[in-house]
């Protein structure tokens, strides 16, 4: 699979879940990685918000953590 392909099946979880959501991170990138995050983005034909929430869980799912999961 492409990050293209797990990108819309994340699109769509997304969707259905409409899962309550709140501003809690300040992440602080280098400009480097943020140029690189916007350039992904828009070869992807996404947000730069869209693509980092999918590389968090994408991330959480490596080592085991249900980002989707409501508690």
């Amino acid at each position: 699979m492409s990050i293209r392909d797990d990108l819309l099946a994340y699109r769509q979880r997304e969707l259905v879940a409409s899962l309550p959501t709140a501003d809690f991170l300040g992440v602080r990138v280098s400009k480097v990685l943020k140029r690189r995050l916007a350039s992904k983005a828009l070869e992807l034909g996404t947000t730069e918000s869209q693509l980092a929430r999918f590389l968090l869980m994408a991330g959480l799912e490596r080592y085991g953590v249900d980002g989707m999961a409501v508690l």
